[in-house]
Formats: C-alpha cells, structure tokens, sequence
C-alpha cells in the first residue's frame, strides 16, 4: 500500500479543495482515494496549494541557513535533496493531523515555524537514527565493536528501562494495529491521518530516549550484548518509520 497526495484535479485553492490519497494496491494496481479534511487557511490572499508549498520552502530555507553557510557543488545538490524531502513531509503534515471529517486550519504566515514543525521534527529523528546505526556499522568495521550478534542472539531481556519497553510495547507491537485501522476503512473515509499521529508521537518517545540512553558505549565484553540489544531495537524503530514514510510516499533523509 502506498499512499500519494494529490490535489482533485479542477479545483485550485486549498480552502475549497477535496484534497486526497490515492491508495494503490500494488498486487493488483488498484487505486482508492482518500479524502482528507477541508483546509481553511488564515493569512492568505489566493489560498493556493502553490502559496502553502512557497511558505514551507522559504521555512525550511530560513531554519536551515545557518547550518549550510559554506557548501561545494555536491553539498549544495545534497542539501536540495534535503530540503525537498522536508518539504514534501511537511505539506503532507500540515493536510494530514486531522481527520478526514474535521476541516483543517492553516495559518500562512511567512514567520510560523508550526508549518514545519512537525515535519521537520520526524524527518530530523529519522535522520538521527539513521546516524547513530551508520556510525555503529563504522565502528564494527574498524573493529571496535564485534560483528551484530544474529537476531535470535541478541539479549533482549537487557532492555530493562522503561523507555525501552514502552517502545517496544506502544509502537513496535501497535503499528499493526495502526495499519489495520487505516486498512479496514479503504473504500469509505480511511484515517490516514493516524500515520501522521503515529510517527509524530514515536519520534517524541524515540527523541527522549536516545537523549537519555547512551547507545554506543565502551566496547568492553560486558556492554557489548547491551550495546547490540539497543541497537536492534533502533533498527526496528527505524524500520517501522521507513514503512509509515513508504506508506505516505515521503523519501526519507539519512542525514540532516
């Protein structure tokens, strides 16, 4: 199932537009479309979709400025993949924190950073994983870590603290459920919105974990089952955040 966000064709403003899903089955190329709420717009003249993209890009470029202020050619072709994925995740935020049966509010104001907020928020926490797993590869192949035990060898009995049980148990066993919900509903109105809750609220949790969890600890024999305990639970994390991105058709960023 893959989800791709369209405008209904011949309606050009947001305030009076249908936007929806085309949900594809690939097994059979079948499409359904799914409706999102109505979107209302405040600090708007024309209320377009063209007005909304304009807003987040000229956003995102102004938060990010001060982290690219000198750039090579490969850099600067690096950073517009980034952007544009952010920005693709952040329109795709901003239409889909409702239900389909609630209308949507947007204030586009030029200085409202909640237009990427969230958005910007998991694509950053994607990113942050991504990093954290990447450098834990490096430091295997530069032989300061052992080779990853196999999956039925790690000691996931090592996750003790509450925070990695509470990952495991309200997202890594529930996103299932999520993806139910969505699937029971094809046809009618599905809540493809629950996504968006989904990960924004994962990467919360995630967020706070990996602030007060070290990861990458000494390699000493004792952390080492520790070390890969955690980092398969990243894995997973970051595997179940792929599958929402897959399902919203957003293209992740290993690096922001």
């Amino acid at each position: 199932m893959k989800c791709h966000l369209r405008p209904k064709v011949g309606v050009p403003t947001i305030d009076k537009n249908q936007f929806c899903y085309e949900v594809n089955n690939e097994k059979d190329n079948s499409t359904t479309e799914c409706h999102v709420g109505k979107v209302n717009t405040i600090h708007s003249k024309t209320s377009s979709t063209e007005e909304l993209e304009e807003c987040c890009t000229n956003l995102i470029i102004k938060s990010a400025v001060h982290k690219f202020k000198q750039l090579t050619a490969d850099g600067e072709k690096e950073v517009d993949k980034i952007h544009a994925s952010t920005l693709d995740a952040c329109i795709k935020f901003n239409l889909l924190y409702a239900s389909p049966k609630r209308s949507i509010v947007l204030d586009l104001n030029e200085n409202n950073l909640n237009l990427i907020k969230s958005g910007s928020f998991v694509m950053y926490n994607y990113a942050r994983l991504a990093s954290i797993i990447h450098k834990f590869d490096d430091l295997v192949q530069s032989h300061q870590y052992p080779p990853m035990a196999e999956i039925n060898e790690v000691q996931f009995s090592l996750l003790r603290r509450e925070e990695e049980w509470l990952l495991i148990r309200d997202y890594l066993m529930y996103f299932p459920y999520v993806v139910n919900e969505v699937i029971c509903e094809i046809g009618g109105h599905p809540p493809v919105h629950k996504f968006q809750h989904f990960l924004l609220s994962l990467s919360h949790r995630i967020s706070t974990y990996y602030s007060k969890v070290r990861i990458l600890m000494d390699p000493s024999n004792h952390l080492i089952p520790l070390i890969f305990a955690r980092i398969s639970l990243l894995k997973a994390v970051l595997q179940i955040m792929t599958n929402c991105f897959l399902i919203m058709d957003i293209i992740p960023i290993t690096k922001m």
